[in-house]
């Protein structure tokens, strides 16, 4: 055999070894098991891959009813004051699962409810009979008078524009705006 024959085929072997080493190499990355150091430490998967390169289906879309994970937006809650002249802001706009803290910084007791005054009906199941209910909790209605300095917090999971009052001064009234 000739010098050349032979130098092709080592060269011919030497390529179908890289070539298998480096698909092994890439075929082993994509096992989910952790793969080892040459000194036996585990190496863990960061979740960092941003795409596997032989599958086209890793990136959803929203047309075949798959979606990206997104982050979930931080919940805000958002102050009103409620002084001797009424709700300051006298509305708030807040997203979907805000909360708005009323605060009563005024000399006389407050009692901050959903609209209408006296039933207090308007929020979805909201209704002045149920204070001192089990479902008291869950309606946007304080249920009782705030002293100056105490508060009361209501998260709002439903979207709309819902009007509230001071029960105990009707002609003191708000709006919380809540988008989706």
């Amino acid at each position: 055999m000739s010098t050349s024959k032979i130098l092709g085929i080592i060269v011919l072997i030497a390529v179908l070894g890289f070539g298998g080493y480096y698909v092994y190499q890439n075929s082993a990355s994509q096992e989910p098991e952790a793969m080892m150091e040459e000194d036996g430490d585990a190496l863990v998967d960061d979740g960092n891959d941003a795409m596997m390169e032989d599958d086209s289906d890793a990136m959803m879309d929203e047309g075949d009813g798959d979606q990206m994970m997104e982050e979930p937006a931080e919940l805000q809650t958002v102050t009103v004051k409620i002084t001797d002249a009424g709700f300051v802001p006298s509305a708030v706009n807040i997203k979907k699962g805000d909360s708005v803290t009323w605060v009563n910084e005024g000399s006389s007791p407050v009692w901050p409810a959903s609209a209408a005054h006296p039933t207090h009906t308007v929020y979805p199941g909201s209704n002045i009979a149920k204070c001192g209910t089990d479902e008291g909790a869950d309606i946007f209605d304080a249920c009782k008078g705030l002293s100056n300095g105490e508060s009361w917090t209501f998260q709002f999971n439903q979207a709309g524009s819902w009007n509230y009052h001071d029960h105990l001064n009707a002609s003191h009234f708000g709006k919380v705006n809540v988008s989706q």
